[in-house]
This record gives C-alpha cells, sequence and structure tokens, in this order.
C-alpha cells in the first residue's frame, strides 16, 4: 500500500488563518492519514457552498492535486460526501439537542435549530434510502422527552458529588455512577 499523505478533515473558516497571502491550518486534533479527496469532500460539506462554488472549489483543487490522488478520485469525493452528510446528522442530532435542552435559546433560535436538525436528518435518511422519518413537530416531541429524561442537577453538600438526580416523567429518581442503582 502506497503512503498516504496526513490530512487535516476539519478545513473550514474558523480553521484557516491567512497571514502574508498564505493559508495556515490550526486545529489538527481530527488529522489523519488518507486520500486528500477526503479533505476536499469534508471541506465541501462544512462550508456549505453554492453549487457553482463548489464546482469552482473541486476545479481549484483538480489543478493543484497531483500524482495518484488525482487519478479517480470522483467516486470517492461523492461517498465521502455521503458519508460527512451522515456523519453530521449523528453529530449535529447530540449538539443541537443539548443547545436545544439547556433551555436558553430564543423560541425563533430553538426552531431554527429543530429545522436545521430536520434537514440533516433528512438527508441522512435519503443517502441510507430510507424515506424521511421525521418532521419538525416529531423532532420537537423527542426532544422534549430526551430532556425530561437528562440529568438536571448534581447534588450538593450532604453526599457524593458524583450522584446525579434525573428525571423521568413525573417521579424523580436518585442514580449514582458507582452502585449501578
Amino acid at each position: 500500500m502506497a503512503a498516504q499523505p496526513l490530512l487535516h478533515t476539519d478545513i473550514h473558516r474558523k480553521n484557516i488563518i491567512v497571514s502574508d497571502g498564505r493559508p495556515h491550518f490550526v486545529d489538527w486534533e481530527l488529522a489523519l492519514w488518507g486520500g486528500p479527496v477526503y479533505d476536499l469532500a469534508v471541506h465541501l460539506h462544512k462550508m456549505s457552498y453554492h453549487p457553482e462554488e463548489s464546482a469552482g472549489v473541486v476545479t481549484g483543487w483538480n489543478t493543484v492535486v497531483s500524482g495518484a490522488a488525482a487519478e479517480g478520485w470522483q467516486p470517492g469525493l461523492d461517498t465521502y460526501l455521503a458519508h460527512e452528510r451522515v456523519k453530521s446528522a449523528i453529530v449535529d442530532t447530540v449538539r443541537f439537542t443539548k443547545l436545544i435542552a439547556d433551555g436558553k435559546l430564543t423560541a425563533d433560535s430553538r426552531n431554527s435549530f429543530i429545522d436545521k436538525l430536520v434537514g440533516k436528518l433528512a438527508a441522512a435518511h435519503t443517502i441510507l434510502g430510507h424515506p424521511p422519518g421525521i418532521d419538525h413537530a416529531i423532532a420537537t416531541t423527542r426532544i422534549q422527552h430526551w430532556t425530561d429524561r437528562a440529568p438536571v442537577a448534581n447534588v450538593t453538600g450532604g453526599g457524593s458529588p458524583r450522584i446525579r438526580r434525573y428525571r423521568r416523567g413525573t417521579s424523580r429518581c436518585w442514580h449514582s455512577p458507582t452502585s449501578g442503582r
């Protein structure tokens, strides 16, 4: 197997610093070895370019990449883009649900996050060949259900700070991760 280059795998606006006309990439904790088309796919996915902008980025990428990476990369791009859309639906389900459950968003922001989440889930369902299975009302109900089951407070004073109180419906229970109860 040929040596693979080091990939950044998180190239987007917030991870590029331009100094003296040259880009410098920061935030390398997701780096891995692999095919350069993966970096292109991640970048296109995270940047949400318009189609004509994406085409320009792909053309530019294709003019600077050489060797084996420049051969037969097009099917890989489609595969990696599909992977990023499904991965994004999973990661953003957790991220958005936590933001919404926190209760600090305005009603408009909350609805905007739910709409984005529904869109990401619909895209993932399409890639996986499933019919879209969730709409705004269902997502709202499921997030509320999750919120009702989420930890609401740490016990303080007189008890172990590792014991957390959980709310399940109208009943309350105590759980200690070390006791298994």
